[in-house]
């Protein structure tokens, strides 16, 4: 099996001019741009004041995080076939093409708290330009089309609020809160600052509340023997819960470890849902619509955060995907596997508006993932996930590995209609994951040590292409 003959990459060559591409926006953006070393210390005021530096370090940053990401991606379909077939031949860097030049309309801009903005898109109709001749029937696309932008934090609205969920209420709160799910009860965090505390003698007894899934027995181990709790006082609860240790009663705390010897502590006090709203601590949802605004402070960070914000997330995504069904429609012929974002790329809702009307996605591309849990999945929307077992960590790679099963299926004579249906019924199992509104989907993810699966599996196609039958599979 040659790779060099079955995939083709459209990616970010590995080998690029950051020098000619920042030139290049800095004559469309009209400004004065240099390259910005990852080593160099990134001055924070001057974010805030200096356009030309702000657009330099974003620019700079963004190069940065794609580079090497054309040979990231060659190198783990690589490793993925080669686990399958040892005789194949892996993909050449050069035969990657590139796809700086789909980088168009760079916008430099701050936002209402004047943090800056670079904004760039990958071009959906350049793309389709660099597929349009090639002679390869599976195309690897580990980016996203559509616009993408990078921001960098130097200041933030704080609001002191914190939400909670109760039921059907929603309320809330300057406090950090727990609510017991037995009684209904309200363990009140002091919002003081933590005190970090060595227990060593008598005099430092306190009453406290401990969340055993912070504390290990050495911890336990380490408190008794400085006197700080009784042996008789602590209970293992596999659940983790709360459990009262006795401490000489000087009020009620939560104990969390800091570091070998040393623990955090906050005050806390229990009430009653009812006693909470009453006393104050929490409010309704008109009442903090009504306090929000004047609650809310903006904070200098002294440190600026860096963000990137991928094409497919919620705002961005129907017009991203329609520019990505375009290019799948248009080769008919060929199969795509596009990376589903790593970043808060959440597009189910855009998939399901779009198929509602009459824009379903093609059934020649398929949108790959990574599984981290059932809550923790940056994206909603992939119509395959590699569970995160896999040692497969972004979307780019999942996509990849995803290509080169694809041209192994494709190697064993499987034909174009028949690779996707069968990675989905003999290479996925159904697993869920809340989306960012709190909704179970069911979606596909890879079965346990997928490539060991498939390798033992010794697949071939069906003997008739026109049975609907299973796959006949070889004898090992």
């Amino acid at each position: 099996m040659d790779l060099r003959d079955d995939i083709l990459y459209v990616d970010l060559a590995t080998e690029f001019d950051n020098d000619a591409l920042i030139a290049r926006f800095a004559q469309e953006l009209n400004l004065t741009l240099r390259v910005i070393s990852p080593d160099e210390q990134v001055d924070t005021q001057r974010l805030r004041t200096d356009d030309e530096y702000a657009a330099s370090v974003l620019v700079s940053r963004i190069t940065d995080v794609y580079s090497g990401h054309g040979e990231l991606v060659t190198e783990t379909t690589a490793e993925v076939v080669q686990s399958l077939d040892a005789t194949a031949i892996p993909p050449a860097l050069d035969e990657i093409q590139p796809v700086q030049r789909s980088l168009s309309h760079p916008r430099f801009y701050r936002d209402t708290l004047g943090n800056p903005v670079f904004e760039i898109r990958v071009d959906g109709e350049v793309v389709e330009d660099l597929i349009r001749d090639s002679s390869e029937t599976i195309i690897n696309l580990s980016l996203e089309v559509g616009t993408l932008n990078a921001t960098l934090e130097t200041r933030r609205e704080v609001d002191p609020y914190i939400q909670y969920d109760l039921g059907d209420d929603v309320y809330y709160s300057l406090k950090e809160l727990d609510i017991s799910q037995e009684d209904g009860r309200i363990a009140a965090v002091s919002q003081s600052v933590e005190e970090e505390i060595t227990p060593s003698s008598d005099e430092e007894k306190v009453s406290l509340l401990l969340e055993l899934s912070h504390l290990t027995q050495a911890d336990v181990d380490f408190l008794i023997e400085r006197s700080a709790i009784s042996p008789d006082d602590v209970f293992a609860l596999s659940d983790g819960s709360y459990q009262n240790l006795h401490f000489g009663g000087t009020g009620v705390a939560r104990v969390e470890r800091l570091a070998e010897n040393t623990f955090s502590v906050k005050s806390i006090e229990t009430m009653s849902l009812e006693e909470a709203i009453s006393q104050g601590l929490l409010i309704s949802e008109g009442e903090y619509l009504e306090v929000s605004d004047e609650a809310t402070t903006i904070e200098d960070l002294a440190t600026p955060v860096f963000h990137l914000s991928e094409a497919y997330n919620p705002q961005r995504a129907r017009e991203a995907l329609t520019e990505l069904f375009a290019i799948a429609e248009a080769h008919p012929d060929k199969l795509f596997f596009a990376a589903a974002g790593n970043q808060d790329s959440y597009f189910y809702e855009a998939l399901q508006q779009l198929a509602a009307e009459g824009q379903a996605q093609p059934s020649n591309i398929a949108l790959v993932g990574v599984y981290f849990g059932q809550a923790n999945t940056h994206t909603d929307g992939a119509t395959f996930y590699f569970h995160r077992d896999e040692e497969l960590y972004s979307a780019s790679e999942a996509t990849a590995a995803m290509s080169g099963i694809a041209a192994f299926l494709e190697a064993r004579g499987f034909n174009q209609q028949e690779i996707m249906p069968f990675i989905e019924q003999e290479l996925m199992e159904d697993m869920t994951l809340l989306s960012p509104s709190g909704q179970e989907l069911t979606v596909k993810v890879s079965v346990a040590h997928i490539f060991e699966h498939l390798r033992h599996l010794n697949v071939l196609p069906k003997e008739n292409p026109q049975d609907d039958t299973s796959y006949y599979f070889a004898a090992p």
